[in-house]
């Protein structure tokens, strides 16, 4: 709710659930008619985003990757619709229960391996909730 408030562009929410959106769109009747048109809900998976390659300044991605049925899919996708020099704010589980998702559990190297594969550089984790560390990382120039 606080994201279109405090920056100034336009915010797309990806979401596959109507449910979701439907909570999103609810808690959005408080927002000044100026800030709801600059927010456009979407209802689709991160593993196949609805968007452009490089339209984005920046992506978010919290406390959802492990929930995605492909997760590596998911991660392309965010790098694919970043600008070069764009930023991404990506949580990863950890902890004891981070392993309970399968398949999905990504260790802090392997996630920086990843992200440097897909061109993101200035790689940092910080600790961000009891389960969670955010990444922040940026997407390369090109040359």
């Amino acid at each position: 709710g606080r994201f279109p408030r405090r920056y100034h562009g336009r915010v797309i929410a990806i979401e596959p659930a109507q449910k979701m959106l439907a909570v999103a769109q609810s808690q959005l009747a408080s927002f000044p008619a100026t800030e709801r048109a600059q927010l456009l809900l979407v209802q689709q998976y991160a593993e196949q985003l609805p968007l452009p390659t490089a339209v984005a300044d920046a992506v978010t991605c919290l406390e959802a990757l492990e929930f995605f049925a492909n997760p590596d899919q998911a991660i392309r996708e965010l790098v694919r619709v970043l600008r070069p020099g764009g930023v991404l704010f990506l949580t990863r589980r950890h902890g004891l229960e981070a392993h309970l998702f399968l398949h999905r559990y990504r260790s802090q190297a392997k996630l920086h391996h990843d992200l440097t594969t897909l061109g993101m550089t200035d790689i940092n984790e910080i600790s961000w909730e009891i389960d969670y560390n955010l990444l922040i990382a940026r997407k390369a120039h090109t040359r």
